[in-house]
Protein backbone atom coordinates (compact mmCIF):
# COMPACT_ATOMS: atom_id res chain seq x y z
CA UNK A 1 0.00 0.00 0.00
CA UNK A 2 0.89 3.64 -0.38
CA UNK A 3 -0.45 5.93 2.11
CA UNK A 4 -0.89 9.87 0.33
CA UNK A 5 0.13 12.72 2.47
CA UNK A 6 -3.26 13.40 3.38
CA UNK A 7 -3.56 9.93 5.09
CA UNK A 8 -5.71 8.16 2.08
CA UNK A 9 -4.43 4.99 1.15
CA UNK A 10 -3.88 3.71 -2.39
CA UNK A 11 -4.39 -0.28 -2.42
CA UNK A 12 -2.11 -2.66 -4.34
CA UNK A 13 -3.21 -5.69 -5.77
CA UNK A 14 -0.95 -8.92 -4.70
CA UNK A 15 0.33 -11.49 -7.84
CA UNK A 16 -2.88 -14.42 -8.26
CA UNK A 17 -0.50 -15.89 -10.57
CA UNK A 18 0.78 -19.43 -8.64
CA UNK A 19 4.39 -20.59 -8.14
CA UNK A 20 5.20 -24.20 -8.17
CA UNK A 21 7.99 -25.93 -6.72
CA UNK A 22 8.83 -29.70 -7.94
CA UNK A 23 10.14 -32.36 -5.30
CA UNK A 24 11.79 -34.38 -7.61
CA UNK A 25 15.33 -35.49 -5.72
CA UNK A 26 15.83 -37.94 -3.86
CA UNK A 27 18.22 -39.68 -1.39
CA UNK A 28 18.26 -43.16 -0.14
CA UNK A 29 19.56 -42.82 3.54
CA UNK A 30 19.14 -46.94 4.49
CA UNK A 31 22.18 -48.60 6.22
CA UNK A 32 22.43 -52.05 7.21
CA UNK A 33 24.44 -52.77 10.29
CA UNK A 34 26.04 -56.23 10.92
CA UNK A 35 26.54 -56.13 14.87
CA UNK A 36 22.82 -57.00 15.12
CA UNK A 37 22.02 -57.26 19.21
CA UNK A 38 24.33 -54.29 19.87
CA UNK A 39 22.61 -52.49 17.47
CA UNK A 40 19.08 -53.31 18.17
CA UNK A 41 18.97 -53.37 21.65
CA UNK A 42 21.13 -49.71 21.64
CA UNK A 43 19.36 -46.56 21.25
CA UNK A 44 22.67 -44.48 21.40
CA UNK A 45 24.30 -46.63 18.70
CA UNK A 46 20.81 -46.08 16.10
CA UNK A 47 21.29 -42.22 16.57
CA UNK A 48 24.65 -42.25 15.37
CA UNK A 49 23.84 -43.72 12.50
CA UNK A 50 20.72 -41.79 12.27
CA UNK A 51 23.16 -38.63 12.16
CA UNK A 52 25.75 -39.99 10.10
CA UNK A 53 22.84 -40.91 7.34
CA UNK A 54 21.01 -37.14 8.36
CA UNK A 55 24.79 -35.62 7.23
CA UNK A 56 24.88 -37.77 4.07
CA UNK A 57 21.29 -36.53 3.25
CA UNK A 58 22.44 -33.23 3.48
CA UNK A 59 25.38 -33.23 1.57
CA UNK A 60 23.04 -34.07 -1.48
CA UNK A 61 20.82 -31.05 -0.65
CA UNK A 62 23.40 -28.93 -0.78
CA UNK A 63 25.28 -29.97 -4.06
CA UNK A 64 21.58 -29.52 -5.36
CA UNK A 65 21.07 -25.87 -4.35
CA UNK A 66 24.61 -24.88 -5.33
CA UNK A 67 23.47 -25.72 -8.68
CA UNK A 68 21.23 -23.04 -8.85
CA UNK A 69 23.93 -21.19 -9.58
CA UNK A 70 23.37 -21.59 -13.28
CA UNK A 71 19.78 -19.80 -13.08
CA UNK A 72 21.48 -16.65 -11.16
CA UNK A 73 20.49 -13.30 -12.68
CA UNK A 74 24.11 -11.72 -12.38
CA UNK A 75 27.26 -13.63 -13.33
CA UNK A 76 30.65 -11.82 -12.44
CA UNK A 77 33.67 -13.78 -13.73
CA UNK A 78 36.93 -12.99 -11.94
CA UNK A 79 40.73 -14.12 -12.66
CA UNK A 80 41.53 -12.43 -9.25
CA UNK A 81 44.18 -14.24 -7.27
CA UNK A 82 45.08 -11.26 -4.60
CA UNK A 83 43.53 -10.92 -1.25
CA UNK A 84 42.48 -7.19 -2.39
CA UNK A 85 41.69 -8.22 -5.70
CA UNK A 86 38.58 -10.49 -4.39
CA UNK A 87 37.71 -7.87 -1.86
CA UNK A 88 37.02 -5.89 -4.97
CA UNK A 89 34.94 -9.10 -6.53
CA UNK A 90 32.80 -9.02 -3.34
CA UNK A 91 32.22 -5.75 -3.43
CA UNK A 92 30.64 -6.04 -7.24
CA UNK A 93 28.57 -8.15 -5.74
CA UNK A 94 26.94 -6.04 -3.48
CA UNK A 95 26.68 -3.11 -5.86
CA UNK A 96 25.27 -5.73 -8.09
CA UNK A 97 22.67 -6.80 -6.01
CA UNK A 98 21.92 -3.08 -4.66
CA UNK A 99 21.51 -2.08 -8.20
CA UNK A 100 18.78 -4.44 -8.92
CA UNK A 101 16.71 -3.33 -5.64
CA UNK A 102 17.89 -6.71 -3.87
CA UNK A 103 17.05 -5.49 -0.07
CA UNK A 104 20.48 -5.16 2.25
CA UNK A 105 18.77 -7.71 4.42
CA UNK A 106 19.16 -11.04 4.62
CA UNK A 107 22.44 -11.49 1.61
CA UNK A 108 24.62 -14.50 1.47
CA UNK A 109 27.58 -15.38 -0.45
CA UNK A 110 28.86 -19.21 -0.69
CA UNK A 111 32.88 -19.67 -1.10
CA UNK A 112 35.59 -21.94 -1.16
CA UNK A 113 37.49 -22.26 1.34
CA UNK A 114 40.28 -20.38 -0.80
CA UNK A 115 38.15 -17.84 -1.65
CA UNK A 116 37.09 -17.37 1.84
CA UNK A 117 40.97 -16.80 2.97
CA UNK A 118 41.60 -13.77 0.84
CA UNK A 119 38.66 -12.25 1.72
CA UNK A 120 39.52 -12.71 5.51
CA UNK A 121 42.75 -11.84 4.67
CA UNK A 122 41.94 -8.71 2.88
CA UNK A 123 39.96 -7.49 5.26
CA UNK A 124 40.98 -8.67 8.33
CA UNK A 125 39.75 -5.17 10.21
CA UNK A 126 36.19 -5.40 8.61
CA UNK A 127 35.18 -8.98 8.89
CA UNK A 128 32.78 -9.98 11.63
CA UNK A 129 34.15 -13.14 12.27
CA UNK A 130 31.16 -15.82 13.57
CA UNK A 131 30.85 -16.30 17.40
CA UNK A 132 28.95 -19.40 19.67
CA UNK A 133 25.52 -18.04 18.96
CA UNK A 134 26.38 -18.70 15.12
CA UNK A 135 27.33 -22.15 15.26
CA UNK A 136 24.25 -23.81 14.27
CA UNK A 137 24.37 -22.27 11.07
CA UNK A 138 26.74 -25.21 8.96
CA UNK A 139 29.52 -22.95 7.20
CA UNK A 140 28.68 -19.87 8.57
CA UNK A 141 31.81 -18.04 8.85
CA UNK A 142 31.29 -14.35 9.37
CA UNK A 143 30.13 -11.35 7.95
CA UNK A 144 31.37 -8.34 5.07
CA UNK A 145 29.82 -6.15 3.35
CA UNK A 146 26.46 -7.15 4.54
CA UNK A 147 26.81 -10.48 3.59
CA UNK A 148 26.09 -13.45 5.64
CA UNK A 149 29.46 -14.92 4.61
CA UNK A 150 29.27 -19.16 4.00
CA UNK A 151 32.44 -21.83 3.30
CA UNK A 152 31.49 -24.89 1.55
CA UNK A 153 34.12 -27.49 -0.30
CA UNK A 154 31.19 -28.34 -2.25
CA UNK A 155 31.07 -25.25 -4.66
CA UNK A 156 30.07 -26.31 -8.43
CA UNK A 157 33.33 -27.02 -10.69
CA UNK A 158 32.94 -26.43 -14.67
CA UNK A 159 35.18 -26.68 -17.47
CA UNK A 160 39.87 -27.62 -17.70
CA UNK A 161 42.54 -24.87 -18.40
CA UNK A 162 41.13 -23.16 -16.20
CA UNK A 163 38.51 -24.68 -14.20
CA UNK A 164 35.97 -22.47 -13.00
CA UNK A 165 34.00 -22.41 -9.68
CA UNK A 166 30.76 -21.00 -9.28
CA UNK A 167 29.94 -19.63 -6.02
CA UNK A 168 26.17 -18.54 -5.31
CA UNK A 169 25.80 -14.94 -3.37
CA UNK A 170 21.98 -13.18 -3.40
CA UNK A 171 19.40 -13.12 -0.66
CA UNK A 172 17.67 -16.34 0.84
CA UNK A 173 14.67 -15.20 -0.57
CA UNK A 174 15.14 -16.11 -4.11
CA UNK A 175 16.07 -19.96 -4.14
CA UNK A 176 13.02 -21.84 -2.41
CA UNK A 177 14.22 -25.10 -1.03
CA UNK A 178 11.51 -27.75 0.15
CA UNK A 179 12.48 -31.41 2.04
CA UNK A 180 10.36 -33.66 3.38
CA UNK A 181 11.82 -35.10 6.64
CA UNK A 182 14.03 -38.43 6.82
CA UNK A 183 11.83 -40.90 8.52
CA UNK A 184 13.93 -43.65 9.75
CA UNK A 185 12.74 -47.18 10.51
CA UNK A 186 14.35 -50.23 12.19
CA UNK A 187 14.49 -52.86 10.43
CA UNK A 188 15.03 -56.28 12.95
CA UNK A 189 17.41 -58.57 11.26
CA UNK A 190 14.45 -61.20 11.43
CA UNK A 191 12.83 -58.84 9.02
CA UNK A 192 15.71 -58.70 6.32
CA UNK A 193 15.30 -61.18 3.46
CA UNK A 194 18.09 -60.71 1.47
CA UNK A 195 20.79 -59.55 4.14
CA UNK A 196 22.27 -60.43 7.53
CA UNK A 197 21.91 -57.78 9.38
CA UNK A 198 19.71 -55.06 11.01
CA UNK A 199 18.98 -51.86 9.27
CA UNK A 200 17.75 -48.13 8.85
CA UNK A 201 15.68 -47.60 6.47
CA UNK A 202 14.76 -43.79 5.58
CA UNK A 203 14.76 -41.92 2.13
CA UNK A 204 15.12 -38.03 2.05
CA UNK A 205 12.63 -36.33 -0.51
CA UNK A 206 13.79 -32.66 -1.84
CA UNK A 207 13.67 -29.95 -4.59
CA UNK A 208 14.59 -26.32 -5.01
CA UNK A 209 13.74 -23.39 -7.73
CA UNK A 210 14.92 -19.60 -8.35
CA UNK A 211 11.85 -17.42 -8.50
CA UNK A 212 13.87 -14.37 -8.35
CA UNK A 213 16.62 -14.15 -10.75
CA UNK A 214 17.34 -10.88 -10.08
CA UNK A 215 17.97 -11.47 -6.41
CA UNK A 216 20.69 -13.95 -6.98
CA UNK A 217 24.17 -13.82 -8.44
CA UNK A 218 27.18 -16.08 -8.83
CA UNK A 219 31.02 -15.63 -9.23
CA UNK A 220 33.19 -17.36 -11.93
CA UNK A 221 36.25 -17.77 -10.48
CA UNK A 222 39.32 -19.56 -11.37
CA UNK A 223 40.35 -23.19 -9.37
CA UNK A 224 43.65 -22.31 -7.61
CA UNK A 225 46.31 -24.89 -8.77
Amino acid sequence: TDKNADSTINWKSTSSSQLSLTMDQEKDVSVIVDVVEEFQSNPNVQNKYRERQRRAAEEDIDDFVLQEYQNAGTSIPTSATSASGFEDVVRRAKVALSDKNVPRANRFIVLTPHYADLLEKAATDRFEASDAGDTARAGFIGRYQGFDIYESQRIPETGSSPVKQHMMFGHTEATTLAVEPEEFHLIPNSQMSTHHGAGLKGLVVFGAKTFLLNALGEISADKPS
